[in-house]
Formats: structure tokens, C-alpha cells, sequence
């Protein structure tokens, strides 16, 4: 019997079809995988990322309150079906332009989570309900298809997960084409495309209305969606703690690109400002000057000295020619072009060569395009090579030795950056990174590098480089120079093969001239007595990171926190460094507890409580709901994990992070999906879930123990070919998780088939859980742990569904 028909015996009920089914459950996937990464870019405008990841999980979370309202009224609704399915159909569709102005211009001031202000806190719970909207009509949606169609659910999950897939390779593809406003209007078109795939097509009226409905919010609603409502950044930026600048009212450039928004701000005359400035040249005129703002959050300086060289006085005295004041004519490497001010001492040096790489192509655009008068004499330069690149992929491939490499408050704070899920990482602060850095100095070669938080940052800069070093304190203490600018900037210095008495009267000369406070310098003379001197000549450098206050340790790759400076075992002491500015501390652990607590609460008040108080109408079978449940939960929160992982450790690989998005989740999406629709009865007994589980445990410790030497072997190859490599090596994986999930939910449709919304929901629950919970990990142990932990939880999930069937094969026999 039809399911619909043991709901209501007597009724002739319209069911989609297995086709119309699919075409729903794929094109709002797809249309949720947009949303969501369309989310990701919006919030990093509109708050700090922090607060992103905080929407972004509870967003999530309204895909499976949805699923629960579907499992309460699921006798009601598909007594009705389609007419519901419709209705839903439509609200989702419209949702999308009902959603985007309205998160593009709430007006929105910053929570301070100690003490949070009345209206800025309402503002912000209300910025979380209005983005939920989408999902949890979407989660809707998708929870009514599957129980309708329950004898093919493996066939619908597994088309979810290819839809999902799609979505992640378009994403990147349309974001610089149509932006934010453009992509959530593709959202919006494909629910109108599930409407008509839902109407009765017989009838000529409804394609009519069906074609003038796609006519309408595709042809006018996706290119202008983003010009009728842009995104508003922030009001006012923080350039250091005593520099500010007002940005929202003097945009004169907007533009997406697959890793963020950038736009150009015109800075008024008596706003000008520069980076890296001694005291004694403060006094000096600022040329024009225009800022580079990338996700409202983060930018540089370009500065016009092509019109105006009689001002590279201001670079030939800055922090940014330190390290040119003890070479001649230097081969030269910039990690992060920005505005151009490296580029520019180099060349001021007398540098032979000049390499600068950026990550975003739309930075390079703008100093060649409409911003090229500022930089005319640069591009014109024959020494001077621009390369739109990942910097820390080049340091691991590059064969050619430098005089000076230098990176100058070079971050990464846009969401897409390796996982829009994680807090703060950086793969150019990690001991891996400063390795390679080092190694490709020339004899006497210098590394500069310059940070904006003087004391912690500086401490775990220079614990980096200790642990990438290897050395002893002696070596260590000769071959570095500290030095202060004004407003607390930091800028170390590093010489291969140390500083002579010569070259630290060099640099003394120039902090004198300039106004730089030294710090640090070799050579005996007067202690400075400052905590980066005392870790210097510390002999047991373990000891002192260990009895500081906070949390100094080196960053590795696997552990690429650079930003966070507290840990979990410092306890409610983080809670009120919570608020400190992001150029002091960028990430802080007690977010991520919040986030934890929130998703429990939200969890048990709109999942558990409603399971709880309906357990005896919606339960009428034998089977364990605790077993049931359980494995549900273990899969969602296993699949979330190795997902997240596996996004980090291939972005040093594929060098971008909008292929690691694509290529790695997409890839894995996809070929899970497959896995669900290949496999739908493999693991019908207890051995074969065995079997699965020793593949799937199998599979992880591999990608851990060979994921070093994949990416030291692939580094060097060209870009496509790395492509298909991370595709190759996440394919096997992802199918194998495909097929715990696909069964599971396939045997609960046949033995009781009204807990399937409920399992969905607790999935969900456990995934989102599991964003979280990687983020802790991660930050703790490192992203190993988090693959072990997904091993785990696998394990856990898999364990009770052999016993399960080992129970049922019993009672059989």
C-alpha cells in the first residue's frame, strides 16, 4: 500500500512522481548549497566572522526543525500533499528575494558578547531568523518529498547530495559574474523551476504562469538583484588601534570574486594614513590615496606614487625598507601584493628582481585597471612580476633562492578561506610555512615580516620560527632583529647565517632616523627588557610558552591557528578576552563554546522536546528508536567532520581556496551521492556493515598518513592535474560514506517509515554539531584528531547497525 494511502485509507491522494520527485529534491539542494555559500559571503561583510559562523549554524539547524514539523503533522499534511508541497515550493522561491534586501540593509552594530547592548543584540537574533527562512522552508520541502517517496529514499538522498555537488561548482562560476544578489536570485529561480516541476502540466494555464515566473526572477531578478540591494559593509573600518576609517560612504568600486568582495575606498585628505611609518616621518604629506577593502573586514593602501614620486621618501623610511638597508640589489619576494608599498621599497632598494604574488585576482585587476595611474610605474618596471597565486603553494614549489622575502600583515579573513565553517587559519603562520620560507633564502638572505599585535603575535612569529629553525638559543639570538612602529605594529627580522655588529649599527641608524623603536638586536648592547627579548635568549623556549599566560605555541598545518591565543584548558578566562579587537586576537575558543551551547539548546527545545512529546503517536514499531536514532547521528556527525577536514588539508594542494570548495567538497558530495544510489542493499547484513566500517576506517588513516607526501609530490604539477588529483583522492572516500547513510535511511522507510523525518532532523542536528565540534578539535589537536574523531563516530554508528541486524536476523531465524 502507497504510504500516503496508510495515512488516509479511503482517499485517492495525488503523489509526485519518482521523476517530479527528483527534479524537487535536486534543483532545492542546489538552491540551498547557493544560499548557503551566498550566506557565508554576506556575513562576512555585514559581522565579523566570527558571528558568521555562529548564523551560519543555526541556519543550518532550520533544515531540521522544518523535518520536525513535517514528522508532527505528517498524517495531516500528506493528506494533502501536493497542495502542501506547492505552498512550500512557492514560499521557498520567494523567500530568497524576500531574504536578501532585507540582510543586505538591516542596520546591525557589533554584540559584545560580556555586555551586550539591548537593540544591537534584538538586531542580531533577528539577522538570524530572517537568513534561517530559506532553510527551513528548503528542509521542508525536502523532508515532504522523501516521505512521500519513501520506497525510493536512497534514490532522492543521493540525487540531494549530486544537486549539492552542482551547487558547489557553480557557486565559484557565478559569484564574480552576478555576486552575492545575483546568486541568491539563481536560489530563488531554481525554486520556481521545483514549483513547476510539482504542477500538473496538462493544464496550459500553469506553464504559461510557470514560463512569465522564470521569465521574471531569471531574466530580471539575477543580474540586478546585487545593484537594486548591495551588500552594506561596515561603517567605519579599524586600521590599527589608533587609526580608523569611514568606508561605507566612500565606495567608488564594488566587485565580487570567487574568494570575496572587494571594494575601493576614496580616502578624504585629512583620512590618509600609512602602514609601517617611523614617528619622526608622521609629519610628511600623504600622496592620493585609495583602499583596497576586501569582505568589509580587512584591505590595503595604494598609494599614488607614480604621479607623485617625490613622496617615496615615505616608503625609503618605512618599516617596509628595513631589510633593504643590509643588501644590494636583491632578488625580492613578496607574499601579498596589496597595495603595492613592498613592491615599492624594493624597487626604491634597487632590487634585480622583484616577484609578488597575490591571492586575489582582483587585487592585481585593480592596480592594472582602473586603478592604474597609482601604480603605472610598477606595472612598467621590467623587474617588477605580478602572479596571482596562493603564496604558500609557491613556497612549497619554488626551485629559486631570494635576498629578501618579505610579507607585511599578510591575513586571510574571507569565509570562503579553506572552510567558511573554521575560525581564523592561516597556512603562512605555521612552522611548515616558516620552514619554507627559510629554505629559500640565499646565504645572508633576510626575512621581514610585520604583524599588528606586538606582543602575542610577535612571541608565536618567533616561536614559529625557533621550532622551524631548530637551532640552538645562541644561533637563534644572533640571527634576529625586533623593532615597534608607531600604534604597536611589529616587525621581525630574520638573517640566515645572523646579524654582524655592522649590520645592527645599520639598522640602529636607520630606527634613529626614522622613529622605530628597537626591541631586540644581537650584540650585547643595552637589554631592552621587553617579553620577545626574555623568549629570545630563553634557554628552554618549552618552558617559557608553557608558563605564559596565553597560548604562544607554534601553529603547524595541522593545527593553523595563528590568531587564537587561548585554549580550552584556560576556561572561563577566555570568556572575557571574548570582545578583545581582531587585531589583537582573531579567534577566540569561547565562540566556539557559544556556538556549542547554542546548537544544544536549539537542538533539544525544536528537535528532542517536540520528539519527546510525540514519541508514542509517531512510534509504533519494535525497533530501538535510541539504536535508530543513534546511527543517524553518528553518520551526520562522522560525514560533517571528514568534510570539513578534508576541505583544509587539500587547500594546500589545489593553492585557492574556491577550489578546495569546489573540487573537494564538491567532490565529495558527488561521489557520496553516487555512493547512495549504487549501493542502496550492500550492507543488508552484519558482516558486510563490517566489511564497510573497516573500508571507511581504512580509507581516513590513509588520507592522514598520505596526505603529506600527496601534496609534496602533486605541488609542482600544473593546476588542472591537481585538480583531478584531489578529486581522485577524496572520489573513494566519499563514496564509501554514501552507503552507511543511504541504507540506513532505506531500512527505516521499510520497517517504519513515519521516523524518517525525525532521523533526518537528528542528522542535521549531529551535523551541525559536527561543524562545531571539528572547529574544537582543530583548534585543540589538530585536523588528524578531527578524522579520528570521524573514524569514531563512524565506527559508533556502524557498530549498532550491525547489532541491529544481527538482532533481526535472529528473531528471523
Amino acid at each position: 500500500m502507497d504510504q500516503v494511502g496508510q495515512y488516509c485509507p479511503g482517499e485517492k491522494t495525488r503523489l509526485p512522481s519518482l521523476i517530479q520527485a527528483m527534479a524537487i529534491m535536486g534543483t532545492v539542494s542546489c538552491a540551498i548549497l547557493l544560499y548557503e555559500i551566498a550566506l557565508t559571503r554576506l556575513c562576512s561583510i555585514r559581522l565579523f566572522f566570527h558571528f558568521a559562523f555562529l548564523i551560519l549554524g543555526h541556519c543550518m539547524l532550520g533544515l531540521g526543525v522544518s523535518s520536525i514539523l513535517v514528522g508532527v503533522f505528517q498524517r495531516r499534511i500528506l493528506a494533502e500533499v501536493l497542495q502542501w508541497l506547492q505552498f512550500l515550493l512557492l514560499a521557498f522561491s520567494a523567500s530568497f528575494l524576500l531574504v536578501h534586501p532585507l540582510l543586505s540593509g538591516m542596520e546591525l552594530t557589533k554584540v559584545q558578547l560580556l555586555q551586550p547592548d539591548l537593540g544591537s543584540l534584538l538586531a542580531f537574533l533577528l539577522f538570524n531568523v530572517v537568513a534561517m527562512l530559506p532553510f527551513f522552508l528548503g528542509g521542508g520541502v525536502l523532508a515532504l518529498v522523501m516521505q512521500c517517496r519513501v520506497r525510493e529514499v536512497h534514490v532522492l538522498y543521493g540525487v540531494d547530495l549530486l544537486a549539492a555537488a552542482a551547487g558547489c561548482a557553480l557557486a565559484p562560476l557565478l559569484l564574480p559574474l552576478i555576486g552575492v544578489g545575483g546568486l541568491v536570485a539563481v536560489a530563488s529561480t531554481l525554486g520556481a523551476i521545483a514549483l513547476l516541476a510539482s504542477l500538473d502540466w496538462s493544464v496550459w494555464s500553469m506553464k504559461v504562469l510557470g514560463a512569465l515566473l522564470l521569465v521574471v526572477i531569471g531574466g530580471v531578478c539575477i543580474p540586478q538583484l546585487d545593484h537594486w540591494y548591495p551588500v552594506r559593509a561596515k561603517k567605519v573600518l579599524n586600521l590599527t588601534r589608533d587609526a580608523s576609517l569611514p568606508i561605507e560612504s566612500h565606495r567608488v568600486y564594488s566587485r565580487w570574486s570567487t574568494q570575496s568582495r572587494v571594494d575601493v575606498i576614496e580616502v578624504d585628505e585629512s583620512k590618509r594614513f600609512m602602514f609601517c611609518r617611523g614617528a619622526h616621518t608622521l609629519g610628511i604629506p600623504l600622496p592620493d590615496q585609495r583602499y583596497i577593502l576586501q569582505d568589509g573586514a580587512a584591505g590595503s593602501l595604494l598609494l599614488d606614487f607614480s604621479r607623485h614620486p617625490e613622496a617615496l621618501e615615505l616608503v625609503e623610511r618605512s618599516a617596509y625598507s628595513a631589510a633593504f638597508a643590509l643588501v644590494q640589489r636583491p632578488r625580492v619576494l613578496i607574499l601579498g601584493v596589496g597595495g603595492g608599498c613592498d613592491l615599492w621599497a624594493a624597487r626604491q632598494a634597487g632590487a634585480s628582481v622583484i616577484k609578488g604574488l597575490e591571492l586575489n585576482a582582483q587585487v592585481l585587476e585593480l592596480h592594472r585597471g582602473i586603478l592604474w595611474e597609482f601604480s603605472k610605474r610598477l606595472l612598467e618596471d621590467p623587474r617588477v612580476e605580478l602572479v596571482q597565486t596562493d603564496a604558500r603553494s609557491v613556497l612549497m614549489r619554488e626551485e629559486s633562492r631570494y635576498d629578501v622575502i618579505q610579507m607585511t600583515g599578510t591575513d586571510t579573513w574571507t569565509a570562503l578561506t579553506s572552510g567558511s565553517y573554521v575560525l581564523a587559519e592561516n597556512y603562512l603562520y605555521t612552522v611548515e610555512a616558516m620552514r619554507a620560507m627559510v629554505g629559500l633564502l640565499d646565504a645572508g638572505g633576510i626575512l621581514s615580516i610585520t604583524r599588528f599585535a606586538r606582543d602575542m603575535e610577535g612571541l608565536r612569529l618567533l616561536a614559529l620560527l625557533d621550532a622551524a629553525l631548530e637551532g640552538s638559543t645562541q644561533d637563534f639570538a644572533r640571527s634576529l632583529v625586533c623593532f615597534v612602529h608607531p600604534g604597536a605594529l611589529l616587525t621581525v627580522l630574520y638573517r640566515r647565517g645572523g646579524f654582524s655588529a655592522a649590520d645592527v649599527e645599520v639598522l640602529d641608524s636607520f630606527f634613529r632616523r626614522n622613529g622605530f623603536g628597537r626591541l631586540y638586536a644581537p650584540g650585547g648592547r643595552k637589554p631592552a627588557n621587553t617579553v620577545l627579548e626574555r623568549f629570545i635568549l630563553a634557554p628552554d623556549k618549552e618552558g617559557f610558552i608553557a608558563a605564559y599566560p596565553r597560548d604562544i605555541s607554534p601553529t603547524t598545518d595541522d593545527r593553523p591557528y595563528f590568531f587564537t591565543f587561548d585554549t580550552w584548558k584556560q576556561g572561563l578566562a577566555a570568556l572575557f578576552r571574548v570582545d578583545e579587537p581582531v587585531f589583537v586576537s582573531q579567534g577566540n575558543p569561547m565562540f566556539v563554546l557559544t556556538q556549542a551551547g547554542l546548537v544544544l539548546l536549539f537542538s533539544a527545545l525544536f528537535i528532542f522536546l517536540p520528539f519527546s512529546l510525540h514519541r508514542r503517536k509517531i512510534h509504533r514499531t519494535r525497533i530501538s528508536l535510541g539504536r535508530t536514532l543513534g546511527i543517524f547521528a553518528g553518520i551526520g556527525l562522522g560525514y560533517m567532520l571528514v568534510e570539513l577536514s578534508l576541505i583544509q588539508k587539500l587547500v594546500l594542494l589545489l593553492g585557492h581556496p574556491g577550489y578546495s570548495l569546489s573540487v573537494t567538497l564538491g567532490g565529495l558530495l558527488a561521489s557520496s551521492g553516487l555512493g547512495c544510489l549504487v549501493t542502496r542493499g550492500w550492507i543488508a547484513t552484519p558482516r558486510k556493515t563490517w566489511l564497510l566500517l573497516a573500508a571507511i576506517v581504512s580509507a581516513l588513516g590513509m588520507f592522514v598518513i598520505l596526505d603529506g607526501p600527496l601534496v609534496a609530490s602533486a605541488i609542482a604539477l600544473p593546476t588542472p592535474v591537481r585538480l583531478l588529483v584531489a578529486f581522485v583522492a577524496v572520489f573513494p572516500l566519499g563514496a564509501l560514506l554514501g552507503v552507511p547513510f543511504a541504507y540506513a535511511i532505506n531500512a527505516l522507510s521499510a520497517r517504519d517509515p513515519f521516523l524518517l523525518p525525525w532521523a533526518w532532523a537528528i542528522n542535521i542536528s549531529a551535523s551541525v554539531l559536527g561543524t562545531v565540534l571539528a572547529a574544537m578539535l582543530s583548534m585543540a589537536q589538530g585536523f588528524d584528531a578531527v578524522f579520528l574523531a570521524a573514524g569514531l563516530s563512524y565506527g559508533l554508528a556502524l557498530a549498532v547497525l550491525a547489532g541491529t541486524l544481527s538482532r533481526e536476523q535472529a528473531l528471523v531465524r
